[in-house]
């Protein structure tokens, strides 16, 4: 019979620990994350910790989408180079 999706959970998360891993849950903010996508696509200098704390936002969402906006602009202008 087949393992139920959460039997094949527990079996891989009982691997992992085998292994010395640990399964970790991010969570971000979704405002924050935008925030940063949109300077990372825009290319604005990255901004501190200390002055996104300032301002109230969370430094780990914000962050996380300025990489991921700049790498999508990034791609973006490659593509564009080569046509």
């Amino acid at each position: 019979m087949a393992m139920t999706n959460a039997e094949r959970q527990a079996k891989h998360r009982d691997k992992l620990r085998g292994e010395g891993k640990r399964q970790m849950l991010i969570t971000l903010a979704a405002d924050d994350w935008r925030a940063g996508y949109d300077a990372g696509a825009r290319r604005e200098k990255m901004a501190s910790d200390a002055a996104l704390r300032a301002a109230g936002i969370d430094p780990l969402s914000w962050l996380s989408g300025y990489i991921e906006g700049k790498a999508k602009e990034q791609v973006r202008g490659d593509s564009e180079s080569q046509s």
